[in-house]
């Protein structure tokens, strides 16, 4: 199955679909139409702009951002569970942490890591985000709360609004899409 994930405009209804391209058939598998960000099982859950997607190498799960939620969640394709991974609904910001007290402010374009597939970068408003899921750590790369266009490095270096990611097989270079 291919997959994409769509979402509403504004403070619309929000859910998740699974195109099987081949046979022509879309599905929504998460999201109840109402703007809130609930964990639970497929159109139970509840989704705020869902966007940016990955899916991970496991071929199990999708992780995709809520831009607002502030949140990054998972799908499971053998459960239909949906998850919060990192942030909390309504709490945006630029904090490094564990996956639950690291802040997010507008997470959109993320992309997995090549060399460890299960980590994930993410776009996240002004800076690149890093989610190591073995020490359960996000900390921040690039850029940080200051939007802008700047070359740099690290907190030095300027975005705005990183709307894609996309990191080299290599796992030396990741580019962005922005605004």
């Amino acid at each position: 199955m291919a997959s994409s994930g769509t979402s509403g405009t504004g403070s619309g209804t929000f859910t998740a679909v699974v195109s099987d391209w081949k046979n022509g058939v879309v599905s929504t598998v998460a999201g109840d139409g109402k703007a809130e960000s609930r964990d639970g099982i497929g159109v139970a859950a509840g989704l705020r702009g869902p966007c940016g997607l990955v899916v991970l190498t496991d071929g199990k799960s999708l992780v995709f951002s809520g831009i607002q939620s502030n949140q990054t969640r998972r799908y499971s394709l053998v459960d239909e569970k949906v998850s919060t991974l990192i942030g909390r609904t309504g709490m945006a910001g630029f904090k490094n942490g564990d996956s639950k007290s690291a802040a997010l402010a507008c997470p959109f374009g993320m992309c997995a890591d090549p060399l460890k597939p299960n980590n994930l970068f993410i776009g996240d408003q002004g800076s690149i985000r890093y989610w190591d899921t073995a020490n359960d750590q996000v900390t921040l790369i690039a850029g940080d709360a200051k939007e802008g266009y700047a070359d740099g490095v690290g907190s030095n270096a300027r975005f705005f609004g990183i709307t894609g990611l996309l990191c080299h097989p290599n796992g030396k270079r990741c580019t962005c899409r922005t605004e």
